[in-house]
């Protein structure tokens, strides 16, 4: 199964630097009337910049016809944000403006060529606390609100793993390493999310995808925007949180199913094979133990509500679709000098039936994956830290011989605060199947700041 989370260029406009340099004129000219009229003095305000740029000095695919040596790199991210809350706490907000992407590098593909600029999105929320039961919010936060990851996800390579230099292990053709489907990203739609906190160290998360075109806005009526589909989109959570001993998670995303793929050819990899949709909600559960000195466990399970009566048009083939039990366990120690981080995942008992016009009916098994990663780190000082990042990967069809996949990623990182701005370089060796014996390498350098 694949999960496209890849951006639509379609959705972007291309900004050139004249228009970045326009923009910031005008976002300063905003900013400082905001300050001469007493807009900002009402707030606590907090400003923030961050960037990071990589550039591979060499990289290739060796053991097909590939083995030429090659180069690249790009600015991977520019992302301002101010926010500020008011005196007492009751209200705040957000704004962010961030330009990704440009060139190809680090597994990170933009299409979008650095002369002709960067896509350029801006986003944000504003909340409202009136009492300290309950929080409304509105606005998008792109990277997730009430995320339950642990160190499984972004915490496991942190700004390593977003510049490239942390290799975050083999993806499909869309770019999912799949630990996504045991853990939960956190609610990534534009809309509302109305937090409950009834008692100490219990909330109840709502977020609605509530934003969109409706006769307010428009003057039209919306035929896109029906309120049922809205609604059933709907992420709801409720966790608990015990001082000391850790916390326990269950979170139900209306609209985090993964699209179903036939492998119809040879290579499952391919992004030839058709794509069914079959975006059904998920059911995630979690439980993140912290009771014992400087080490964090997290247990986390995922399922997709099983999907029936899909149509393939192609061949008029009528499918039910039974995806895999996901379930990973994540683990990160931190001793004075010395750290290690690990990770495991694995996928089960997906099938599917397809049946035909003529009443055939056939019964497919999908195939037993497992993940693993573990990277231990020393410190040298007080800014240099030396990783060694490495995985495997499992592959078992059914009826059929297993594949592994392996990598080994030695990088270190020179910080001024341990990862905020830092220096990284690295070097990446392995293969995605080993039954290919095609051998992927590649160094990476690359630069983050923030301020």
């Amino acid at each position: 199964m694949k999960v496209n989370f890849l951006p639509d260029k379609d959705n972007f406009h291309i900004i050139t630097y004249k228009e970045i340099t326009d923009l910031k004129k005008k976002v300063c000219i905003i900013l400082l009337s905001l300050v001469l009229s007493g807009g900002l003095f009402a707030l606590d305000t907090i400003w923030s910049v961050s960037m990071y740029g990589t550039v591979i000095l060499a990289e290739g695919i060796n053991g097909e016809d590939q083995d030429d040596v090659l180069a690249g790199g790009g600015f991977g991210r520019i992302r301002f944000s101010v926010g500020g809350t008011s005196d007492d706490n009751n209200f705040g907000g957000i704004f962010s403006l961030e330009m990704t992407g440009g060139d190809v590098y680090g597994g990170m593909n933009s299409g979008y060529p650095m002369e002709d600029g960067m896509p350029v999105a801006a986003y944000g929320y504003a909340w409202w606390k009136p009492i300290e039961y309950f929080q409304l919010l509105i606005g998008y936060e792109p990277y997730g609100l009430f995320p339950v990851e642990g160190v499984a996800l972004w915490m496991f390579h942190q700004r390593a793993g977003d510049t490239g230099t942390a290799f975050q292990g083999w993806v499909n053709y869309s770019g999912n390493n799949q630990y996504n489907r045991v853990f939960y990203e956190g609610f990534r739609d534009p809309g509302a999310v109305f937090s409950f906190y009834p008692a100490d160290g219990l909330a109840i998360e709502i977020g609605i995808p509530l934003f969109g075109d409706t006769y307010l806005f428009t003057g039209t009526k919306s035929t896109t925007n029906k309120a049922w589909d809205i609604y059933g989109k709907t992420n709801a959570q409720i966790s608990y949180f015990i001082d000391g001993i850790g916390r326990l998670a269950i979170t139900y995303a209306g609209n985090l199913g993964n699209d179903f793929i036939l492998e119809n050819d040879d290579d499952p990899w391919s992004d030839t094979n058709p794509v069914i949709s079959a975006n059904t909600a998920s059911i995630f559960g979690y439980l993140g133990i912290n009771a014992f000195d400087n080490l964090s466990l997290d247990f986390g399970a995922g399922y997709q509500l099983r999907y029936g009566d899909i149509v393939d048009a192609d061949t008029n083939t009528k499918i039910t679709y039974n995806p895999p039990i996901a379930v990973g366990f994540a683990a990160a120690w931190q001793g004075y000098d010395f750290g290690l981080k690990t990770r495991v995942m694995g996928l089960f008992a997906e099938s599917w039936d397809e049946e035909s016009n003529s009443g055939t009916s056939t019964n497919t098994k999908g195939d037993i994956v497992v993940l693993a990663d573990i990277m231990p780190y020393i410190n040298f000082g007080e800014s240099f830290r030396f990783f060694l990042n490495g995985g495997i990967t499992y592959n078992k069809p059914d009826g059929g011989n297993a594949s592994y996949g392996w990598h080994i990623n030695p990088y270190f990182t020179v910080s001024t605060d341990w990862g905020a701005t830092s220096f990284h370089a690295g070097f990446l060796f392995g293969a995605r199947d080993t039954k290919d014996k095609i051998y992927n390498w590649s160094v990476p350098v690359a630069i983050s700041v923030s301020f």
